[in-house]
């Protein structure tokens, strides 16, 4: 996500390495075939927001399965909710205008062309769980088609309306995870609490005609009748859909190699130059890790409570970030994340540091590899090595002691701080060690294989690690088990 880190320090890195466009079409034709797909009919008239949605699940699974399970984030913003979508110190700024809550309702289930029960389940109530009357079979697929409304919350998060967009993502019910049985978590105050499959979308969306909209995916088509604008969207091979919508909406648009680079802004007088940004990050990731394979990318400022979001093809710039550095370094974050969570996928709510802490290193490359941005890689290092050292010696001092393990779920932080401090900036911290290590070129070579081997996959913990064991030919089990179970001693920086 986000993020946070821009109050605590820049990151990441960059090299070159110059993709081949036609290869990436080609492998992210192959990566949308078999794979799930979401049709959506949606209509947003002043805060609600109604949608018909056609599933088609398959089955990748080796098992037999009884039971379909979806999330439903938008019942996390619901007045009753077990857990709030806000972190405490984050109520005032997410909610200017006092506390507001979401309305999700159902109007209609139906599976293979019966009419189902609709019921949530899970630890919130926010999973809907639907009981198959025979088993789904490997390589099946099944097709679920749900009519649902809700109200939108005024809230400036991910999911909601504020002063001056609509943010709608993490909006829709998207299938869990199956591996070994159903990834149910809750959402989460902290950190991006999601992890979905690649999928293949299909949506119209109808909204005021004085409204535009910035999209995951490409417009296929946009045509206005009296009052409204419709606005079709085909994407492919992406983990989840978002888009936003304003009124106050300018457009400027470039590019980066064939990736057509959009800005969607209001009141700002460096519009031009947050574009160039976009674009030197997607270049410079390109060239780094490999070729960024989609026609589009969006940035849109945008009302949120954190630095910036991440969606497919499309991210967040918080109105609030009103540093000029610190608001091109949101954007480049957030473009990394499109390597790091868009096409290397991962369990962001139970190893956040595999892409957070990869994103910021990412980051912390970029600028070493554009010089002309006036930040310097070292004194990034530095910088972020004695945040942690404080971080620890403060937690320490207060508490008695600091639980640096990160291998801990995102609801398993006591603290949004300790989270941001462990998943971000003690992984970027690791990223970097393996870098110094051994080395820029064999940095970039570990990830650029990384890539290759997992892209439009989901991957764990080992699946680096392994990686980097191929890469350098060493066994680097004890040194992850030192840093990931919070052993390993970092030391300030004079």
């Amino acid at each position: 996500m986000k993020k946070f880190v821009v109050l605590l320090f820049l990151c990441v890195f960059s090299f070159s390495i110059v993709g081949c466009a036609s290869k990436s079409e080609k492998e992210l034709k192959r990566a949308s075939k078999n794979i799930n797909e979401y049709n959506m009919e949606i209509k947003l008239e002043g805060n609600q927001l109604s949608v018909v949605q056609t599933t088609k699940y398959i089955n990748k699974s080796d098992d037999v399965l009884n039971q379909l399970c979806m999330h439903v984030y938008p019942r996390s913003f619901r007045e009753d909710a077990k857990n709030s979508p806000v972190g405490r110190l984050y109520v005032d700024k997410a909610y200017p205008n006092g506390r507001s809550y979401c309305d999700f309702v159902v109007s209609s289930l139906v599976v293979e062309n019966e009419e189902k029960q609709v019921y949530f389940g899970g630890e919130d109530e926010d999973i809907l769980e639907i009981s198959l009357n025979k088993g789904l079979y490997p390589d099946d697929d099944i097709l679920i088609k749900i009519k649902y409304s809700m109200t939108l919350p005024n809230i400036n998060h991910r999911f909601g309306y504020g002063d001056s967009t609509y943010n709608i993502a993490n909006f829709y019910p998207i299938m869990c995870v199956y591996e070994n049985g159903w990834c149910k978590e809750s959402y989460n105050s902290n950190g991006d609490p999601f992890y979905s499959d690649l999928a293949n979308y299909n949506v119209e969306f109808i909204a005021n005609k004085n409204m535009k909209m910035a999209t995951s995916g490409d417009f296929v088509s946009i045509k206005s009748n009296n009052n409204t604008n419709t606005y079709k969207v085909k994407a492919r091979a992406i983990r989840d859909y978002a888009c936003v919508l304003s009124d106050k909406f300018e457009v400027i648009e470039s590019k980066a190699g064939d990736v057509k680079i959009k800005y969607y802004y209001y009141d700002d007088i460096n519009a031009e130059d947050n574009l160039q940004t976009g674009v030197d990050a997607i270049n410079t990731f390109s060239r780094l890790f490999g070729q960024y394979p989609y026609s589009t990318f969006s940035i849109v400022k945008t009302n949120f409570i954190h630095g910036g979001m991440e969606y497919p093809n499309l991210v967040y710039i918080s109105d609030a970030v009103s540093d000029l550095a610190d608001y091109k370094n949101v954007i480049i974050h957030e473009t990394a994340h499109q390597w790091w969570y868009g096409l290397v996928g991962s369990n962001a709510f139970r190893h956040g540091w595999l892409d957070e802490g990869l994103t910021d290193f990412s980051t912390a490359l970029f600028y070493k590899h554009n010089p002309d941005y006036n930040v310097k890689f070292d004194d990034i290092i530095k910088n972020t090595t004695n945040s942690y050292v404080t971080f620890v010696d403060l937690y320490t001092k207060v508490l008695g002691s600091v639980n640096t393990d990160m291998k801990r779920a995102v609801d398993e932080f006591d603290t949004e701080p300790e989270y941001v401090y462990v998943s971000y900036v003690k992984g970027a911290l690791l990223y970097n060690t393996i870098y110094e290590t051994f080395g820029e070129e064999k940095f970039l070579k570990i990830m650029k294989r990384y890539l290759s081997e997992y892209k439009y996959q989901n991957v764990k913990p080992e699946h680096f690690v392994g990686i980097v064991e191929k890469v350098t030919m060493k066994d680097m089990e004890s040194f992850f088990s030192s840093w990931i179970e919070g052993n390993v001693e970092i030391k300030a920086i004079a």
